[in-house]
């Protein structure tokens, strides 16, 4: 299922021929509140009236919560939009005229899938106009909530067939090459690179298979480009190997058409259902060597002069709905929608049948945080795919071991989904692991992210609230150590490991020693990205946790060695100043200068 959020003040529509639509508005309360429903039919003597439902369903997961309402309501001998201004072009054009039937309900606030079926007079079904429905309509305490649904019928008119027959021809693999050699040692990454060509210049799709040997984590996409003048195109991708052996590889190769919005391979358009893809078997050794390093880092992308595929085609940003608490009435949503980009929430069935070229087609994919609640098997789409959503993310992508939502911290999703769509050439991501591993042992896997490389977590021990950031992006400036810190638990989980193009964000201070930040700070790390710049004292850019960088670690210039202000006032005698007090007063015997009073020749530093 697929949903969509729509904003504003005109009436809601659905059209029975197409895919039910979710409108979400707030929280629900309880209380006495109405929905009013407006069902709309073309011209059809099959119809005299129009039944009514109702149907209670749990606003997070749309699961039915008890009877529903059924009310039967005779066309209207009024026709709209009939003059009325509010309904004249939202949607129904002026000069239309629709039949009707109008329906108010009082209800319990909350969330309900609402049906209007057309009726014959005896109160059977129309023969030849359809249901239309809408699902998680929201019904406010002390409100009223109108929806317009349209109804379509059948008509009359004449048909006719144009025929354009095109023939397709299958892709090739024309190459495979290994980025050093076909041998490696252990602890080393494989990366191999495919080419190939397709007759026709369709754009190409590649699935990668490991079909015997020893596992390995991967494969991993880690660069993609088209040679306009050859039409090749070229995937290269990187495997993890867990030990020494020879390796078994399957690359296969998908001619793709559009359909829907999206790629889709030919193969499944056709009715036909002839395949049309080319295929390669080879196969790399991995000889005994130094043990893996728990931190591999992916090799960046290779230099590859072609354009890059799979560059976001819309403002969507995609959401699995069991990660988000509310679907698209959810605080990520929230922060999706104040960017002026649309979310689009999915269900698992739909996040699992998704393509590669899929996934790329959005601005940002999201994996929130659902309220610490529920079945935290949730993720487990996520896990199941892990390496085809996670190609298509070639942006920046910001993992957080807690859970913002719980804690109402609407700033970090702002901040963290801002920092995900940054870059509209590239896909990026949004993920928080919420409670998950609260209670994992040190080196747990983190399953959803193996197509990013390795990752482990930790539980926390306790709940930590010092939280320190550590790395910076101007898309995240509006997040601080003080919002980030004293949440009653700031931190679920930390990591104790990931590849080596992740940079840490934020730690949590004073817990563990193992990471030392650019800052000099010590502490576990718990908020990890790709596309930030760690903070260093001493470099000349001026980072959010500190107050000054003059570009050396030297005390007594008025920035001192750990990027802290120096100043007359703060209470420590520094630099050029002769006595600090801890005030700018006058006539205690230290001065605004930090001269001590009645010495002219004191020397002065600090403000005038």
């Amino acid at each position: 299922m697929k949903t969509n959020l729509v904003l504003g003040a005109i009436p809601f529509v659905c059209l029975a021929a197409c895919s039910s639509e979710d409108v979400s508005k707030g929280d629900p309360t309880f209380g006495d509140t109405g929905i009013r429903l407006v069902a709309s039919t073309e011209a059809s003597d099959d119809v005299a009236a129009m039944r009514f439902e109702y149907q209670p369903v749990d606003c997070a997961s749309g699961t039915p919560t008890g009877p529903a309402i059924t009310a039967d309501s005779p066309l209207s001998s009024f026709k709209i939009p009939g003059g009325v201004p509010e309904l004249e072009d939202r949607p129904l054009d002026t000069e239309s005229k629709h039949l009707f039937a109008d329906n108010f309900e009082n209800v319990e606030p909350g969330c309900y899938d609402v049906t209007a079926s057309p009726i014959q007079e005896e109160g059977s079904p129309a023969k030849f106009c359809f249901p239309a429905s809408m699902q998680g309509v929201v019904a406010v305490e002390g409100e009223t909530t109108e929806i317009l649904l349209i109804n379509q019928c059948k008509g009359r008119d004449n048909a006719a067939i144009d025929v354009i027959a095109t023939l397709n021809h299958e892709p090739e693999v024309v190459g495979v090459e290994f980025d050093e050699s076909k041998f490696v040692s252990c602890g080393q990454g494989q990366v191999i690179c495919a080419d190939a060509v397709d007759p026709d210049n369709d754009p190409i799709e590649f699935e990668w298979t490991l079909t015997g040997g020893p596992s390995a984590i991967g494969p991993t996409v880690i660069a993609r480009s088209h040679d306009d003048e050859t039409g090749i195109t070229t995937e290269c991708v990187e495997y993890l190997p867990s030990g020494p052996g020879r390796y078994d590889v399957h690359v296969r190769v998908y001619d793709l058409v559009h359909d829907g919005g999206g790629l889709v391979r030919i193969e499944d358009y056709t009715a036909e259902g002839h395949e049309s893809h080319g295929e390669l078997d080879f196969f790399f050794y991995v000889g005994v060597g130094e043990a893996p390093d728990a931190k591999i880092a992916s090799p960046a992308p290779m230099s590859l002069s072609a354009s890059v595929l799979l560059a976001p085609s819309t403002s969507d940003v995609l959401m699995l709905d069991s990660t988000v608490w509310g679907g698209l009435a959810s605080a990520e949503a929230a922060s999706v929608v104040a960017l002026g980009l649309n979310p689009v929430v999915v269900d698992a069935a739909t996040w699992g049948s998704m393509t590669i070229a899929d996934f790329a087609k959005y601005r940002a994919v999201v994996l929130g945080d659902p309220f610490c609640t529920g079945d935290f098997g949730t993720v487990a789409a996520a896990e199941a795919n892990a390496s085809v959503w996670s190609a298509a993310v070639t942006g920046n992508v910001l993992l957080i071991g807690s859970d913002p939502t719980l804690h109402g911290k609407q700033l970090v999703m702002d901040a963290g989904i801002k920092f995900a769509v940054d870059d509209p050439t590239r896909t990026g991501a949004y993920i928080t692991t919420s409670c998950l591993y609260h209670s994992a042992v040190p080196g747990t896997p983190i399953p959803m992210l193996d197509g990013f490389g390795s990752f482990t977590a930790t539980n926390s021990g306790v709940c930590h609230n010092d939280s320190h950031i550590v790395a910076a992006h101007p898309a995240m400036s509006t997040l601080s150590d003080d919002y980030l810190s004293n949440w009653s638990c700031s931190v679920h989980n930390s990591f104790d490991n990931w590849p080596t193009n992740f940079e840490v964000m934020a730690i949590s201070l004073g817990f563990g020693a193992e990471y030392a930040a650019g800052d000099g700070t010590v502490g576990t790390p718990y908020i990890l990205a790709r596309g930030v710049v760690p903070t260093k004292c001493g470099d000349a850019i001026l980072d959010p946790s500190e107050e000054c960088d003059d570009g050396n670690n030297v005390s007594g210039d008025g920035c001192d060695a750990a990027c802290n202000r120096e100043e007359c006032g703060d209470g420590v005698v520094q630099g050029g100043e002769a006595c600090d007090d801890g005030n700018l007063s006058e006539g205690d015997g230290c001065d605004h200068h930090c001269r001590v009073e009645d010495d002219p020749c004191a020397p002065t530093h600090g403000r005038d």
